[in-house]
């Protein structure tokens, strides 16, 4: 089994069970997790990669990260003073509202097989971007 990111539901019981019986358990995570804690193998996730691909992310390193500790984002760069709150009274839109969209439950499109026998799971809930 191949998993990505941390999520609290990871740690459940049921969980941590499958997990110990999966012949190879592995996990590409930020930070050493406690989903990561149950992995035979971590790979490491790339913040510089992250800051490419999203800029809010630009100024985070693992360097100011073992200085200082944990950071609320954006954080375009490194001498951005880190921003307390992403939106306090209003969403970066138009008219300052959330656009939120509900959206069905669909099934994988193909699961296992012989020929492909690992699962990545890729999917965040409550610990979206390691957060309390």
């Amino acid at each position: 089994m191949i998993y990505h990111y941390d999520s609290p539901l990871f740690c459940a019981e049921p969980v941590v069970d499958a997990l110990e019986t999966c012949p190879l358990a592995v996990c590409q995570e930020l930070f050493l997790s406690e989903t990561a804690r149950h992995a035979d193998v971590v790979l490491p996730a790339a913040l510089a990669e992250y800051g490419q691909v999203a800029p809010v992310f630009g100024g985070i390193s693992h360097q100011w990260l073992d200085r200082e500790g944990a950071l609320a984002w954006p954080c375009p760069n490194a001498g951005h003073p880190r921003t307390a709150k992403l939106c306090m009274y209003r969403f970066a839109t138009a008219d300052g509202l959330a656009r939120l969209a509900a959206r069905p439950n669909l099934p994988p499109g193909e699961g296992p097989d012989g020929d492909y026998p690992l699962i990545l799971v890729t999917g965040r809930r409550r610990a979206h971007y390691n957060a309390p």
